[in-house]
C-alpha cells in the first residue's frame, strides 16, 4: 500500500511509519503539517505540497469508507432484525388464525354431537345396516 505512494509522489519517499500512525488516528482533515512531517527528502516547491495532498486525500478515503462499511453494517443488521420481527409476527398470526380455525371446526363437532345425542331415540328406532368390518376380511 506505501509502496504505490511511494510510486505516485516520485520525487519523494514517505516515512511509512509515521503515515501509518496518522491513519490511525481518527481524524477527519489531517493538517498540512501533520501531512508533510511524512514526507521524506523535503524540498518546498510544488511536487512537496502533490505529495501531501495525495496523502490527505488517501487518508480522507480511507475514513470515508470505514464509516461506509460501519452504516452498511448496521443497515444489515437492522434488515435482519425486521426480518425476524416479520417473521414473527407472521407466525403469531397464523397461530391465531389456525386457533381459530379449530375453535370452529370444534364447535361445529360439538354441534353434531349434541344432536346425535339429542335425537338419539329417533335415531335408534329407524332401519340401518350394522356392516361387522371384522368379518369382511
Amino acid at each position: 500500500m506505501y509502496k504505490d505512494f511511494t510510486e505516485k509522489i516520485n520525487d519523494f519517499s514517505i516515512d511509512a511509519e509515521k503515515f501509518r500512525i496518522l491513519c490511525k488516528n481518527e481524524i477527519l482533515q489531517p493538517s498540512d503539517q501533520q501531512l508533510l512531517t511524512c514526507i521524506i527528502g523535503k524540498a518546498l516547491n510544488y511536487k512537496y505540497y502533490q505529495a501531501a495532498i495525495t496523502l490527505q486525500s488517501f487518508i480522507k478515503m480511507r475514513l470515508y469508507r470505514k464509516k461506509y462499511l460501519e452504516t452498511r453494517k448496521l443497515i444489515y443488521h437492522a434488515n435482519y432484525i425486521k426480518q425476524k420481527w416479520r417473521s414473527y409476527k407472521m407466525k403469531q398470526y397464523t397461530d391465531i388464525k389456525v386457533a381459530q380455525k379449530w375453535k370452529t371446526i370444534y364447535s361445529n363437532w360439538q354441534n353434531i354431537q349434541a344432536n346425535f345425542k339429542n335425537n338419539w331415540d329417533e335415531i335408534k328406532t329407524q332401519k340401518r345396516v350394522e356392516i361387522h368390518v371384522p368379518s369382511l376380511s
